[in-house]
């Protein structure tokens, strides 16, 4: 006897809806100042998106893979942010007072040291997300999720030259235009 395979239709629009909130906000995260509050509001959505994926076709680790490079961004953005408040008052209160302190300097060496280990740290979350937004394709069947992820992953590495800043955005409006263009149902194999 052969076993039957058997399918299920899923109704992933509630998903769908928490992934393009994600996606649409993470878009908005090139806005000064408030884009950094964006950025954080639009990985929420799609954190809760993986995490309904997760459950829904019974995968937690796709959940777990996302949390990976999840965490360490999430800890990053708020140290840069928490880094530059400071500096910046640090700097402000220098030429205040005129301490005689040369900030010009200071500043162009504390940034080319941010810089460098947000630069390494930032490709290891991209190759992580990759990962996981190939897993997703898969899991889906919608092969935008891997284009995002390896998008991402590419802008990562040339944002050495500056040039990946705007790739690593089209990446975010390209897992917005995947969360949008994912279908409403899905089958499922029981």
């Amino acid at each position: 006897m052969s076993a039957i395979d058997m399918t299920e239709e899923i109704d992933i629009s509630s998903i769908k809806k928490l992934g393009i909130l994600g996606g649409f906000f993470l878009s908005l995260f090139i806005i000064p100042i408030f884009g950094a509050l964006m950025f954080f509001v639009g990985m929420v959505f799609v954190l809760l998106a993986f995490y309904k994926f997760s459950v829904i076709f019974n995968k937690p680790k796709l959940f777990s893979k996302f949390l990976q490079p999840f965490v360490p961004s999430i800890i990053l953005g708020f140290g840069v942010l928490i880094f530059e408040i400071m500096f910046g008052l640090g700097f402000v209160f220098a030429n205040l007072y005129h301490t005689g302190f040369n900030e010009g300097t200071f500043f162009l060496l504390v940034t080319i040291m941010i810089f460098v280990g947000v630069y390494l740290v930032g490709i290891f979350i991209a190759y992580n997300y990759k990962r996981v937004f190939e897993e997703l394709s898969s899991v889906t069947g919608h092969r935008l999720f891997a284009t995002s992820g390896k998008i991402m992953f590419i802008g990562s590495t040339l944002v050495i030259v500056f040039i990946g800043i705007f790739i690593v955005y089209l990446s975010y409006i390209m897992l917005f235009i995947s969360f949008l263009t994912l279908p409403d149902k899905i089958l499922l194999k029981a």
